[in-house]
């Protein structure tokens, strides 16, 4: 399946605050990966890049979007409140793009954290938009974890080990 490019797209995350985002969605895409970068590096990291080209060759978009403080060129995260909300703007937005795509949010390090807690949270993501949380590895834990988790919420998929990605794909689809 070919690859698509990245195209811009603007995230609203509330009336004083939008970010930028980029939607890589190949034809008849199965699923779309809504993907937060980590800390240090925002969404043009070449990590992320690699992630979002692998998975547009198999036929899963991506969208990849920016915490605000990465927006504004800070390297002090936002507070955990914001950057949940963050998470939540950008499945809404991906969610208004393609209504009838399965999502599956998706973090690296400081994104997976967030992802995680905003799937959890109270205020956290519906069922009816992400079927999966799916984290990228977090340098702590061990060598490899793939590890399925029902929260009622939605699933969440935590995965160790950068090639375990590709295999669960290549298992699963």
């Amino acid at each position: 399946m070919s690859s698509a490019a990245a195209k811009p797209v603007s995230i609203t995350v509330s009336d004083a605050t939008r970010v930028s985002g980029l939607l890589q969605k190949p034809p008849r895409a199965r699923a779309c990966y809504v993907l937060a970068h980590g800390a240090g590096a925002g969404m043009d990291h070449p990590f992320m890049d690699n992630v979002a080209r692998g998975l547009a060759s198999r036929g899963i978009a991506t969208m990849r979007y920016q915490f605000p403080y990465m927006e504004r060129g800070s390297k002090r995260p936002d507070p955990p409140p914001l950057a949940q909300t963050m998470v939540r703007s950008a499945v809404a937005a991906v969610h208004r793009l393609s209504p009838d795509t399965p999502l599956i949010a998706v973090g690296k390090s400081f994104g997976n954290w967030m992802t995680s807690q905003s799937c959890c949270s109270g205020a956290g993501i519906r069922r009816r938009r992400i079927h999966t949380a799916h984290f990228f590895p977090i340098p702590l834990l061990g060598e490899h974890l793939l590890q399925i988790i029902d929260i009622g919420s939605c699933f969440i998929l935590w995965q160790v080990g950068a090639s375990d990605l590709f295999r669960f794909l290549k298992a699963t689809t």
